[in-house]
């Protein structure tokens, strides 16, 4: 068993149940108020002078306890279908495009088949922002709440904390000790450094309780959080190697700005194509990392267990320095930060008459090429650029982190039942390969005996069809999962020099090229902060995040010069005036807890 500690104030709720919780709350509240009045009453009150530094009490830490495998054997757990009673529950889903009519999905009527559990949908937006609202718009008319939250995108960790602590969510400790079957499976196969913080890390460190299943694990080329191609064709013209470093590469792209590799006679080279927020477009960040560590996912580095930021390093400037000659001279393209939509990035990367005009693309494989483009022939996977600094050459590796954003509600009348329909639709072995691939035996079989993945691992399917989870259709939810370990998303693939085939060797290369690059000893990755913590630094880290996200696009774009010593001064001022001390201070804290245990 393990165990971790939080500094916490108050006691653990131990009843779920919404109505429970909140009474509980609010006689705590009149309690407090009675020892408020009575204070009042019976003392005098003290100048205001003598009270101002007073401390709250510290309290010591209370013992969170994370979920264990059922150590008894309950023949019932595993058994198919769950109910022979034909019961219903109800799952909240935020609807996808691509995903024709979700009650007669092919996904949705395989389920009912193995469960015996009829599925009934409340809808919400697909857009983050509208679907908390929605949800928050029933919680305040009193309306009753689906059974099951499903993969809820815009919950974060402070919302799912406040309606957990206000009852809204149930606590799946002792559903995971009591009726988990399918989970600890993938959860197995994970390395023990960390087995533990999937549990941990959606733990409300402020009771100890866990309100989401988590899902877990690395998602094959989509845990490479930024990449890039080059054109072969424009280096066969050139007689040019692909660049292992930025030396290399500003040189290289001067020569594809200049000497016409495309070969059409037109000065309508890109050098280098990305845009700004693409999924896998961001070259930015790719270059970036050539002179630091950054991630995306995360503003927070660590060394020997100290948390830093390298947003305010010397070699984070040297790289806006390079950055910025590069923007300045046309090397990389003014529409990286005009660019907002994917449809808008496709037409640039595989041009209708065929002709490549960018040499170096961030780019997706499967998204950012049109399907049955030629062009995507001439591109190959670039490593990650070689060290500027001391602090740089990594690749930038999503850490194989969990999220937190499937729960099941208090209004549930069976929630013993929509949990063991949760684990069953966390299976590894068939339910997350229909929801990602579709149907068995025609948009996916099972793999040959010795089928490896684009990922270098054992694969979990072959594929027959992919326009199954790339088009709309009725075959899956399109990864509205919650699927447990990513890997079992590992495709077999067979180069046979198909369009199809290729986009998988360029996913095979990404995997390959980046996870050989080693990591930074220390990876932060999700950081659990406590309730006062979390109102510590809540808006403080995102206005944070937001003006690195600005200030970076300026000093880039040259509205702010990374050369002149008075203006990066300012950003640095301006990151501190904006609680940047006390925001390291508070994920020190929190590392450091994480790390104890």
């Amino acid at each position: 068993m393990t165990t971790l500690f939080y500094d916490v104030i108050g006691e653990t709720p131990q009843n779920n149940e919404r109505t429970e919780k909140q009474m509980k709350k609010t006689l705590a509240m009149l309690l407090a108020l009675v020892m408020i009045i009575s204070c009042f009453v019976g003392c005098d009150q003290k100048p205001a002078e003598e009270t101002k530094d007073t401390k709250p009490v510290e309290t010591k830490p209370s013992e969170v306890v994370v979920p264990t495998q059922p150590q008894e054997t309950n023949p019932a757990l595993g058994q198919l279908p769950l109910t022979d009673k034909g019961e219903t529950i109800t799952i909240g889903i935020m609807q996808h495009a691509n995903t024709e009519n979700y009650d007669t999905n092919d996904y949705t009527v395989w389920v009912e088949e193995q469960t015996g559990v009829n599925l009934e949908f409340v809808y919400f937006s697909a857009d983050n922002t509208e679907a908390m609202t929605q949800l928050n718009a029933m919680i305040a008319g009193g309306e009753k709440l689906p059974d099951i939250l499903w993969y809820f995108t815009g919950m974060d960790m402070a919302s799912m904390y406040e309606l957990g602590e206000d009852g809204y969510f149930l606590d799946l400790t002792d559903y995971f000790n009591d009726y988990s079957y399918y989970f600890w499976g993938p959860y197995d196969g994970l390395p023990e450094t960390q087995k533990g913080t999937i549990f941990a890390g959606g733990i409300d460190p402020s009771n100890g309780e866990l309100y989401a299943y988590p899902q877990f694990g690395e998602g094959g080329c989509d845990s490479c959080a930024t990449h890039a191609a080059i054109n072969t064709t424009w280096l066969e013209a050139l007689g040019a190697e692909v660049p292992t470093n930025v030396d290399e590469l500003y040189e290289l792209l001067k020569r594809f700005a200049t000497e016409d590799p495309n070969g059409n006679g037109k000065a309508d080279e890109i050098p280098m194509l990305g845009y700004h927020g693409g999924y896998r477009a961001e070259l930015v960040d790719w270059i970036l990392n050539a002179f630091v560590y950054v991630n995306a996912t995360s503003m927070f580095n660590a060394t020997d267990g100290q948390i830093w930021t390298p947003y305010t390093t010397d070699e984070y400037r040297q790289g806006l320095i390079y950055l910025n000659k590069l923007y300045t001279e046309g090397l990389i393209s003014p529409v990286y930060y005009t660019i907002t939509k994917r449809a808008e990035y496709k037409p640039l990367v595989t041009p209708a008459d065929g002709v490549a005009i960018s040499g170096v693309i961030g780019a997706h494989p499967q998204l950012h090429y049109e399907t049955d483009s030629e062009i995507l022939y001439e591109y190959t996977m670039m490593a990650p650029l070689e060290a500027a600094t001391e602090l740089g050459g990594y690749a930038s590796i999503r850490p194989s982190t969990a999220s937190y954003r499937t729960f099941i509600t208090s209004d549930c009348e069976n929630p013993e039942l929509a949990f063991q329909l949760l684990d069953f639709m966390m299976s590894q072995q068939e339910s997350v390969l229909r929801q990602r691939y579709g149907v068995l035996g025609r948009d996916w079989e099972w793999p040959d005996a010795d089928g490896e993945s684009y990922m270098g691992i054992k694969a979990s399917a072959k594929i027959i069809d992919s326009s199954a989870y790339s088009s709309q259709n009725n075959a899956c939810w399109h990864n509205q999962n919650t699927c447990s370990n990513q890997k079992t998303f590992g495709a077999q693939w067979d180069d046979d020099g198909t369009w199809s085939s290729h986009h998988y060797k360029l996913l095979r290369q990404v995997w390959d090229l980046y996870h050989s690059v080693e990591e930074p000893a220390e990876v932060v990755a999700t950081l659990v902060y406590t309730s006062e913590e979390n109102e510590k630094i809540g808006t403080d880290l995102g206005q944070i995040n937001s003006y690195i996200d600005e200030a970076q696009a300026m000093f880039v774009s040259g509205v702010m010069n990374p050369n002149d010593d008075a203006q990066w001064n300012t950003y640095l001022a301006n990151l501190e005036a904006q609680g940047l001390s006390q925001v390291l201070e508070v994920a020190q804290a929190s590392y450091t807890r994480m790390l104890s245990n």
